[in-house]
């Protein structure tokens, strides 16, 4: 009961994050001597985003809870990842990172659960985001990249300017409750 507190804590975070961030900027844009309604509108937008997926993730743990199966079904998932980089985008730049994309033009079809492939896409970005806090501004670079790597294979690729990880703790990243971070409840990668 505890690690589903603890993940319930930590998903529903980032988008309650990212929903304060675009209100406020939001907020900033129409209170401008002449206010820009266009970038408020857009701002409006990823609100609306961020609260679906809150809903959603919200929906993926209780049916977690319920021990209900996987959502699993024919995805587009070129879609879905950069649907994640529009839902991180304004936490990218509260931290001063710069994030690059790199995928296929053309859809990249799998099967899987749309909302749990993206929580992990989310927590990777954001640990990676994270990880950089150390990292003067302007090197802060976090790249996202995916594409076919064998006939049945798509492999997703997330790469950071961070310091590393320590190697005693490497084999423990996955526990729950296991951080790094002065501020981690350490259930990202154990959600992953």
């Amino acid at each position: 009961m505890g690690e589903l507190v603890a993940s319930i804590v930590h998903e529903i975070g980032q988008p309650l994050s990212a929903i304060d961030t675009s209100a406020s900027a939001a907020s900033r844009w129409l209170e401008r001597d002449e206010p820009d309604i266009g970038e408020a509108l857009a701002m409006v937008s990823h609100v609306r985003l961020s609260a679906k997926r809150a809903k959603s993730i919200i929906q993926g743990l209780r049916a977690m809870a319920r021990k209900a199966e996987p959502q699993f079904a024919d995805i587009d998932l070129c879609d879905a990842l950069r649907e994640c980089v529009s839902l991180v985008a304004g936490s990218m730049a509260e931290l001063g990172v710069t994030l690059s994309v790199l995928g296929p033009a053309q859809p990249c079809r799998v099967r899987g659960d749309r909302v749990q492939l993206q929580q992990v896409a989310i927590n990777l970005l954001m640990n990676g985001a994270e990880a950089m806090a150390e990292v003067p501004e302007g090197q802060r670079r976090l790249t996202m990249r995916w594409g076919a790597a064998l006939p049945d294979l798509i492999r997703v690729e997330i790469e950071d300017r961070g310091t590393g990880i320590p190697p005693d703790a490497a084999a423990q990243l996955t526990e729950p409750f296991f951080t790094t971070k002065s501020h981690g409840m350490g259930m990202g990668l154990a959600i992953c």
